[in-house]
Parts: structure tokens; sequence; C-alpha cells
């Protein structure tokens, strides 16, 4: 059989060669990876009012700086600094929108760690006052999650704000 796929591969090359036809590899970034599958799987992903940004961390404390600057972030662009109050705003750009945080070394091959965090960023966010009304909810997608519409390809940490 592997003779076969030898000739098939020479016969395949040998095209390739008369036309002028080459061969292209492109290996997609975790960043790719992630952004597609949330594409093609998320039903309510909407590229108006979701975000994504990711973070390289392998280490717990990175990792909740990383999630909680995005907080940081996000609150900052819908907080009126005039007058110390958040606002509501109208526009597609933050009402009811998604932040995906996409952490490919971020205990990659466990998705119950990954979990395990969500869950102490959840108790976090409860006690910090005038958060726990601004996010909706926190969920994890994973390569090994139990359920299958929430196996994605690379971690990713979502936060599902709610800003009405």
């Amino acid at each position: 059989d592997d003779d076969d796929d030898d000739d098939n591969d020479d016969f395949y090359n040998s095209i390739g060669k008369a036309f002028g036809i080459q061969e292209v590899s492109m290996e997609l970034s975790p960043d790719d990876l992630a952004r597609r599958w949330i594409q093609l799987n998320d039903p309510f992903y909407d590229s108006q009012t979701c975000t994504f940004i990711s973070s390289d961390t392998k280490h717990v404390d990175a990792a909740y700086e990383f999630v909680f600057s995005n907080i940081a972030m996000y609150l900052s662009t819908t907080t009126d600094t005039s007058t110390a109050t958040t606002t509501t705003h109208t526009d597609s750009n933050h009402n009811n929108s998604k932040s995906y945080l996409i952490m490919p070394n971020f205990v990659p091959t466990s998705a119950t760690s990954f979990e395990k965090f969500a869950m102490e960023v959840e108790h976090i966010i409860s006690i910090l006052p005038g958060l726990s009304n601004r996010l909706s909810s926190v969920s994890t997608l994973h390569p090994e999650h139990i359920q299958n519409e929430s196996r994605s390809n690379v971690p990713i940490f979502v936060l599902q704000w709610n800003n009405e």
C-alpha cells in the first residue's frame, strides 16, 4: 500500500512540475484556528459585537492578569469617565457582545483545569461591586471538553457581556 502512495505522490509531483504548479502548505496559527472554530460553531457569534484577543501564557497568575486586564479594557470603553458611572450604550459594538480570549498554551491538555480556572474567575467577579451585572456569563471552550459543542481546537475563555 505504501508503494501505491509513493507512486501517487510521484504522479502528482510530475504533473505539478509539468504545469508549474507548486504545493503550498500554510499552517494556521492558534488564533486563526480559534476564530474559524468560533465562526463555524458558535450560533451567537456576531462579527460586529465580538472581539478576539490571545495570550501565550502558560501560568495561572499570568492567565488571571490576562483575563482581568481584558475585563478592565472592556469596561473602560463602556464607562463614562466624566461622571465615573457606567452607561448603557446603544451602539452594536457593546450590546450583548462576547470577548473570546484565546489561550492556546494555558492548560492545553486539561479541560477540567481550565473549567476550574473559569469557576475561580466567576467567583472573583461575583464579589467585585458592579461587575457581576456587566458579565452575564463566563465559559470555556477546550479541545478536551466533555460537551461536543464546547470542544474547540484550542483553549478559549469566553466572556459574555450584558449591557442592557
